[in-house]
């Protein structure tokens, strides 16, 4: 099947154990798209409360929510 790059993203955002953290960038590239790390983090913003995304587990390049 193939899904959106949205629904990838969702998909990998959900997939990060509890205790770990991801960067915008290495979830767009798990999703297909490098160069998609501030779509990342519009999709996250928008929704993390509606999908119940751990947002709290992706962080940017330097390190910070």
């Amino acid at each position: 099947m193939n899904y959106s790059f949205s629904e990838r993203v969702k998909e990998h955002i959900k997939q990060i154990p509890h205790g770990k953290v991801a960067m915008y960038g290495q979830i767009a590239t798990y999703a297909r798209n490098p160069r998609a790390a501030r779509q990342v983090a519009w999709i996250l913003h928008s929704s993390s409360r509606k999908d119940s995304l751990p947002w709290h587990r992706v962080i940017n390049n330097k390190g910070r929510i």
